[in-house]
């Protein structure tokens, strides 16, 4: 007869809790991902200073510039085109940003914004080209020489902004992590300044003659500081996400 202990059986008590069976591998979080999503036309970075200057930079391009051509010469009748394609092009990139706070977007919102930056990038250094020589030569004015001054600065800093913008975004193509949207960031900046000082300084400088009115001594430089203003306050509310 054998003397080894009779030993009961144990049993594991399962418990009712549905957590408790989880194991701590199965708790561990799965990756986000971000799905673009389609933005539509009018889904876009809107704010006053977009609307305002809008409102005037394509009123002084497609329509007083329009009523400008009779009897204009060659280089005026193609600064005007130009200046009316960089014009549509801003409005719309400007409005269209596809790294804006309102976040990702779908592949074909990104590339209308590419194409239509490339359109308006050359022809945007075609019309400093010829808005130079309307300015000293076509059409120049003696009596008028600071217009003549402050358009050429103008499109002076056009092509700066010009310049930087498309270094940062071809930059960009070749950095990662923080450095790559350094260089995008820059070049949203650059273009949005292009687009409130390049593209508006012109239109504002003749705001007095669209509205009828005498233009005021030193009104070139005024116009300049206060675009300088007001493309500062539209980038830094671009930046935000605020419409003011």
């Amino acid at each position: 007869m054998s003397t080894t202990p009779y030993v009961r059986p144990t049993t594991t008590k399962h418990s009712e809790d549905p957590a408790d069976s989880i194991s701590t591998d199965d708790m561990t979080p799965a990756p986000r991902t971000i799905t673009p999503r389609s933005r539509q036309i009018w889904d876009g970075d809107f704010s006053i200073y977009w609307l305002g200057g809008s409102c005037v930079g394509l009123y002084f391009t497609f329509i007083r510039g329009y009523n400008m051509l009779h009897g204009a010469g060659p280089f005026f009748t193609i600064h005007l085109a130009c200046t009316a394609t960089v014009m549509a092009s801003c409005v719309w990139n400007v409005y269209h940003i596809p790294t804006s706070p309102k976040g990702v977007v779908s592949n074909w919102y990104r590339k209308i914004h590419i194409w239509f930056g490339r359109v308006g990038l050359v022809a945007g250094f075609v019309s400093v080209v010829t808005g130079a020589v309307v300015a000293w030569w076509e059409r120049y004015d003696p009596m008028h020489l600071s217009f003549a001054i402050g358009i050429t600065a103008g499109g002076i800093a056009q092509t700066i902004t010009q310049i930087i913008g498309w270094r940062s975004i071809r930059a960009a193509k070749k950095l990662k992590g923080k450095e790559r949207q350094e260089a995008v960031q820059r070049h949203a900046v650059m273009m949005q300044s292009l687009f409130y000082s390049g593209c508006l300084i012109p239109a504002v400088m003749r705001l007095p003659a669209m509205l009828g009115l005498r233009e005021p001594t030193g009104w070139s430089l005024m116009a300049w500081g206060i675009m300088t203003v007001y493309a500062t306050r539209a980038v830094k509310a671009n930046k935000s996400g605020s419409w003011i």
